[in-house]
């Protein structure tokens, strides 16, 4: 009787999790060419569409490293509320999925727990980029300079709506 009862009670949890929407995350393109020894650098993270419960951060720079091996370092620097906030830093590690899917990096700051970032748009010098982490649908803004131009605010915010988001969402970050 107790096989029967617990055999019905998995039956009536598949069912009804069918009838609960799920919500789905549709894929969004990366580049198709990446010189990845261009990417690797410091970048200045300009916007991101954080959720707002996080702290908020100043002088944010991430600085991308890749060995001989081909394994990325990811190293985040940057002060808490404002410029003048206490600093933090935090490394990660990185690997680039290569020619056959040339815009993903997967990053990991946990462990073994990585994270896709699709390089959606970098320019042809390689000075600015606009990143998009899946699975959390956070963009990031980045650039090797502390300032963007109004053109390419307007851009990449026009980037971002195209793919059905809303570029208002996007906290820009003091330098």
């Amino acid at each position: 009787m107790r096989k029967l009862t617990f055999f019905f009670l998995i039956c009536a949890s598949l069912v009804m999790s069918g009838c609960i929407e799920k919500s789905y995350i549709a894929p969004i393109q990366a580049v198709n060419e990446l010189d990845i020894n261009k990417f690797m650098g410091t970048w200045y993270e300009m916007a991101n569409s954080r959720n707002s419960s996080k702290t908020p951060r100043a002088g944010f720079t991430v600085t991308f490293s890749m060995n001989e091996k081909g394994l990325i370092t990811v190293l985040l620097k940057y002060h808490e509320m404002t410029l003048y906030g206490p600093f933090k830093e935090s490394t990660g590690k990185g690997k680039w999925l290569g020619p056959k899917h040339p815009g993903i990096i997967k990053i990991s700051f946990f462990l073994n727990s990585y994270g896709d970032y699709h390089i959606l748009d970098i320019d042809k010098d390689y000075t600015r980029a606009l990143i998009f982490k899946q699975n959390s649908r956070n963009f990031r803004i980045l650039s090797r300079v502390p300032a963007l131009s109004v053109e390419d605010i307007k851009y990449l915010k026009e980037k971002i709506r195209s793919i059905g988001y809303n570029p208002d969402d996007l906290v820009w970050i003091e330098h």
